[in-house]
């Protein structure tokens, strides 16, 4: 039986969290992963500063999953104080903490850093047992020593975009990515938009790249009306509202969305929007003392001078579960990605699935989507506020289209980004890479 292990050493809140436990799901369900024994070795805390739990229905006989950081009680000391969790959540402690067990975990030798809980030493030491390591997001962290091949999912290049060529951080995720790619036996990326940019900034490396989409989740079926009207009495939302998910940067442009909103109230028609994401509650107060405001500081400022109110014009909720995104995605009029950069696009495809009107920018990675879809998907050039505003004007005066449309997207949303599909995929790559074949080409 083939050992494999999954690492996320990140766990980026949110999107990649659902990526884990699509990928796990199809594991148990698919026969051709019997003959594999499956290990998640996962970070403790994402990056939302939450702590992860693993659904008890995700385990199996060959599938289980196991905690960085939890080998020791110095680890399990020290790994929160990493994640910004800080001492005995008093708010003062938590960059100190922060960077004082950063640095501790950086330096010395290995044994001492595993005792730490330093993921890189975790890493190391545990690849042992396995015969291939798969990394779903390799970043912000130097490569793990480790004796076995490596596959690697880098998500996007973002820091290629949105970072000026002298940034540090820019500098320091080159060196890194870098060296991700060079130490990889295969690249599998999510989309062929990523491929492209690969072929394009590390041409070196094309060669033992190939493309497998990832999946949306659809065994959680739709949620019946009464839990829904409950949901949206508890939350107090409104009847109708524009949904934006995800994190509060740059690149996700909710200062687009904000213009278009303006603009329609311009136009006479008003329409709330709620957002979500694991730092969205900065939209409403600023981040406790220590920590830079940074975009979603302006984004608040934009909300001010608009003279959006809190409860009114705009409702915040913060980082919420799975679930409570699908009773979103089921009662929200519209479902906006306005993004500037994205590597692949899960929230759009999991709100179509949800049957929820759907508008998206049209940059590569999303058009891709589109055009998969059989183009069904309403788009707008994510510079251009007033084509937001001409789209969310189309979905409230044509609502039963809207619908019908999304309905009709969300049918072929189950049919092109089936998880099974993609742990297929995964598996013939990963049996490939053990046994020392080539990429295949179309």
């Amino acid at each position: 039986m083939r050992r494999l292990a999954i690492v996320e050493y990140v766990m980026s809140a949110g999107g990649l969290e659902r990526v884990l436990r699509g990928l796990a799901g199809a594991f148990l369900e698919i026969p051709e992963a019997r003959d594999w024994e499956i290990t998640f070795l996962l970070a403790r805390y994402n990056s939302a500063y939450h702590r992860c739990e693993w659904p008890a229905g995700l385990t199996g006989p060959n599938l289980r999953v196991e905690w960085l950081g939890d080998g020791s009680a110095t680890s399990r000391f020290v790994d929160p104080l990493a994640r910004g969790q800080g001492l005995w959540g008093l708010p003062f402690s938590k960059p100190g903490g922060f960077l004082l067990a950063r640095l501790a975990r950086s330096s010395g030798p290995e044994a001492w850093r595993a005792w730490l809980g330093d993921p890189r030493a975790l890493i190391a030491r545990a690849s042992a047992r396995f015969d291939l390591l798969c990394f779903p997001y390799p970043v912000a962290l130097g490569v793990p020593d480790v004796a076995v091949p490596m596959v690697t999912t880098p998500q996007d290049f973002n820091f290629k975009h949105l970072l000026a060529e002298t940034d540090p951080w820019r500098r320091r995720e080159e060196t890194v990515t870098r060296a991700w790619l060079a130490r990889s036996a295969r690249i599998l990326l999510t989309t062929e938009s990523v491929r492209e940019e690969l072929r394009r900034f590390y041409p070196e490396f094309a060669e033992k790249a190939g493309v497998v989409r990832l999946g949306v989740d659809v065994r959680s079926g739709s949620p019946d009306p009464a839990s829904l009207e409950s949901f949206r009495q508890a939350r107090g939302l409104p009847s109708e509202f524009v949904l934006m998910t995800g994190w509060v940067m740059e690149h996700k442009n909710q200062l687009t969305l904000i213009d278009a909103l303006v603009r329609l109230r311009q136009r006479g028609r008003s329409i709330p929007v709620v957002f979500v994401g694991p730092n969205a509650l900065h939209l409403r107060e600023p981040r406790e003392m220590g920590f830079p405001e940074g975009y979603a500081g302006r984004v608040r400022a934009a909300l001010r001078e608009a003279r959006f109110e809190h409860g009114r014009d705009f409702h915040v909720l913060g980082f919420v579960s799975d679930e409570e995104v699908r009773n979103l995605q089921a009662l929200a009029t519209v479902f906006v990605l306005p993004s500037l950069y994205e590597g692949f696009g899960l929230p759009s495809l999991e709100a179509l699935h949800a049957g929820c009107p759907t508008i998206v920018s049209s940059i590569p990675p999303l058009e891709e989507q589109n055009r998969l879809l059989g183009g069904v998907l309403r788009s707008f050039d994510p510079h251009d506020p007033a084509a937001l505003a001409d789209q969310i004007a189309w979905v409230l005066g044509h609502p039963d289209e809207a619908r019908a449309e999304a309905r009709r997207a969300g049918d072929r949303v189950t049919e092109v980004y089936d998880w099974r599909k993609t742990a297929r995929a995964y598996l013939s790559h990963f049996e490939d890479v053990i046994e020392g074949r080539p990429i295949s080409r179309p």
